[in-house]
């Protein structure tokens, strides 16, 4: 028993130790001390040998990790760039500025505004000014450079809003739409008693239109027609069972679903 347990005990150690390093991919290359009355966590390089990418984590030991120590990093001179976690609020002087010389850091990214800075002589160059200026984000220098810049935020993909494409609703019906038509591609509908009536008269089979005549009218709506069966199939004559309705379609602006007028939502194939 008291094997069982130990062997229990040192797995669960194992498991909170990995999830510890699983909040940074460069967390061997840091060590933490506690601060704020052990409520917190300051970080600093595990040694002067680093290099490469350093990652502080936004947490510890599920604290959060607010300060960068004093020194912490200013003989690591290989470091080429750094990724403050969202919790950092305070960085001490000398925190990433080498004692003499240059160094290989080039990027500095911050995940937060309104870090304060206690001492002197924290970065080479006049990244603090500009970070206090611009706030959170990625700056970068040339090597051997003292001027830091602000790199653009990359701007997010405009949304599809085209309706060509396949499209299925929640119980996985498809039509494929094309230009100004749509048409049927998938069976599944047509275990609705009423449909099935049609299909089994000749009336609709995959492949057949399902929208016509569609015009985009502006601000992501759509005018046209759907196919549609009444509730009397005796024949595909109009007047008795068959025949097309006016629509209005009106896409959400992220361009991943659109409503009919007619009823139903469809949500763009892919989109989970």
């Amino acid at each position: 028993m008291k094997k069982k347990v130990l062997v229990s005990l040192v797995l669960l150690a194992f498991v909170t130790v990995s999830a510890a390093f699983a909040q940074s991919p460069t967390l061997d290359k840091l060590n933490f001390t506690l601060t704020d009355q052990n409520k917190a966590y300051a970080v600093y390089a595990a040694n002067n040998n680093i290099s490469g990418e350093v990652v502080i984590p936004d947490t510890y030991n599920n604290l959060p990790v607010t300060t960068i120590a004093s020194a912490a990093f200013s003989y690591c001179t290989k470091i080429t760039s750094v990724t403050l976690g969202k919790n950092v609020n305070q960085i001490f002087g000398w925190a990433f500025r080498p004692t003499s010389g240059d160094y290989a850091l080039t990027s500095v990214t911050f995940q937060s505004s309104g870090i304060r800075f206690t001492g002197a002589n924290f970065f080479q160059g006049d990244l603090v000014a500009k970070y206090q200026a611009g706030g959170a984000g990625t700056y970068t220098r040339q090597t051997g450079g003292t001027v830091w810049t602000k790199q653009a935020a990359a701007s997010a993909p405009a949304p599809n809003t085209s309706l060509d494409g396949n499209w299925r609703t929640n119980d996985g019906n498809i039509i494929t739409i094309s230009g100004s038509t749509a048409v049927w591609n998938y069976v599944g509908y047509f275990s609705h008693p009423l449909w099935q009536s049609g299909k089994d008269k000749g009336y609709i089979k995959v492949g057949d239109q399902f929208y016509r005549n569609l015009r985009s009218t502006g601000n992501l709506k759509w005018s046209g027609q759907q196919f549609a069966l009444q509730s009397n199939t005796r024949s595909p004559d109009v007047a008795n069972g068959t025949g097309w309705g006016d629509i209005t379609i009106t896409m959400d602006p992220s361009g991943d679903t659109f409503t009919s007028s007619a009823g139903g939502t469809w949500i763009r194939a892919g989109i989970q």
